[in-house]
């Protein structure tokens, strides 16, 4: 029943390939091999234990794997949709085609459509679904990919929100703030230029 080929990767991102090749099906190793170990009236009981405990075992590990191929479904989604998404919507407001509240608006969607697709794997301070305070200090432990990226999307949020101004898109919603001061200094020398 041994597989010595076995690896700790089936090709799919997925542990649990292993696993059953070496338990087997009901625990084959503590059945099988203990059992004819140990021989006579003993082995069976002993080996139908350790049978039952290596099936635990395989379903305990199996469920961790199928946990972490979701997990990294969802951060594989996110990372080729979410940052598209948030730029797509700031090249829409630099371009003048929405307002500052229509990208604020879908900013806080975006956000909102993240928790949402993490609230079931996300894990902060041992709790799955819970997410950490966005507007607290950064959880330096206790949390997951989920957990930490969703408070790092909020910041994220913040910082693009404040960018925006609230009327219309394009140049008559210029924002300045945090612009950088060389660029500032050519604007004035360029406007003095014109108004001479």
């Amino acid at each position: 029943m041994f597989n010595e080929t076995c690896s700790y990767n089936d090709g799919d991102g997925n542990m649990g390939g292993w696993l059953p090749t070496v338990i087997g099906a009901g625990g084959s190793i503590g059945g099988g091999l203990i059992g004819k170990a140990i021989g006579g009236a003993a082995g069976g009981p002993i080996g139908a234990g350790i049978s039952l405990v290596s099936s635990l075992i395989a379903g305990i590990f199996g469920a961790h794997a199928a946990k972490v191929k979701r997990e990294d479904e969802i951060s594989s989604a996110w990372a080729a949709n979410g940052p598209r998404a948030i730029d797509g919507v700031m090249a829409a407001y630099r371009a003048g085609q929405i307002s500052g509240q229509e990208a604020a608006g879908a900013l806080d969607q975006i956000e909102s459509e993240f928790l949402s697709m993490t609230a079931q794997i996300t894990k902060y301070n041992g709790r799955f679904g819970a997410f950490p305070d966005p507007n607290g200090p950064r959880p330096p432990n206790n949390c997951n990919w989920a957990c930490g990226t969703s408070w790092d999307l909020h910041q994220q949020i913040i910082g693009l929100k404040s960018q925006l101004t609230m009327g219309g898109g394009g140049l008559g919603s210029l924002s300045l703030s945090g612009a950088d001061p060389v660029v500032l200094v050519g604007l004035g020398v360029i406007a003095f230029m014109l108004f001479k």
